[in-house]
């Protein structure tokens, strides 16, 4: 039996790839307006009301399944850290789509991963004003300010996340990664934990906590925490370099 939701994956999947390669396959269905596709057969059925309409509806159908399928063909470049290619299909999205907190979260991360943090700050704080009440991201911006030593910028986004949800692992790593650029480890290090107890599928809280730990060169609770990050996420590679950091030393 073929899903409804089966049905349309093999939908977009032909639409994908039934693109004219000579096309750009990220304007195919995405700009194209189905008034224009259907004006043909309102002439040759007269003048059909429900015939126009279910065409249009049928087009609106096609154009939402092509976008999720591009969408999703650029989450999956980001996801195998091929960030260029990510951000080029994500920088040709209609600018509906593209001006959204969680398109500009994916063009963030692809920066960071990138070690390009004033892009990454850029189209983090856009997503942040975009939608002032996301949390999700907000962890990645306050360790982009870690990086570039913006003290003031951290502080702030620190106060700020507390007020929207005090009850987010993310909120919790903002504050710790403010107190740890002030190399107030042991703060930091509470606040951290803070937000693995929150969260504990949240790797990238052991992660911080294991940095805490190593640069007070308790190396045996680091390495705990590096090892409970990679048994969240074996993909977390952050909590890997820190074993091997250590291991190195």
């Amino acid at each position: 039996v073929v899903t409804p939701v089966a049905r349309a994956r093999n939908v977009a999947a032909r639409l994908y790839y039934d693109s004219s390669p000579e096309a750009d396959p990220s304007l195919i269905y995405i700009n194209r307006k189905p008034e224009l596709q259907f004006e043909a057969s309102q002439n040759r059925n007269g003048d059909s009301d429900h015939f126009v309409n279910q065409s249009l509806e049928q087009g609106d159908i096609k154009q939402l399944l092509f976008l999720i399928c591009y969408i999703g063909n650029a989450y999956k470049h980001l996801c195998q850290y091929r960030c260029e290619e990510a951000l080029k299909l994500f920088k040709k999205l209609p600018t509906k789509h593209f001006r959204t907190g969680w398109v500009q979260l994916q063009i963030g991360k692809a920066y960071f991963e990138m070690v390009d943090y004033r892009n990454a700050k850029h189209s983090l704080e856009l997503m942040h004003s975009l939608e002032p009440y996301r949390i999700k991201g907000l962890d990645i911006l306050s360790t982009i300010y870690w990086h570039l030593k913006e003290e003031v910028e951290l502080c702030y986004l620190a106060q700020k996340v507390t007020q929207l949800d005090d009850l987010a692992a993310e909120t919790w790593c903002v504050v710790g990664n403010c107190f740890s650029l002030q190399k107030e480890h042991e703060s930091a290090l509470a606040f951290f934990k803070r937000a693995a107890d929150l969260d504990s599928s949240f790797a990238y809280s052991f992660t911080l906590c294991g940095h805490e730990y190593d640069s007070n060169e308790d190396f045996d609770n680091a390495i705990a925490c590096f090892r409970q990050a990679v048994q969240i996420d074996d993909r977390h590679y952050n909590a890997w370099y820190g074993l091997g950091a250590i291991y190195f030393r």
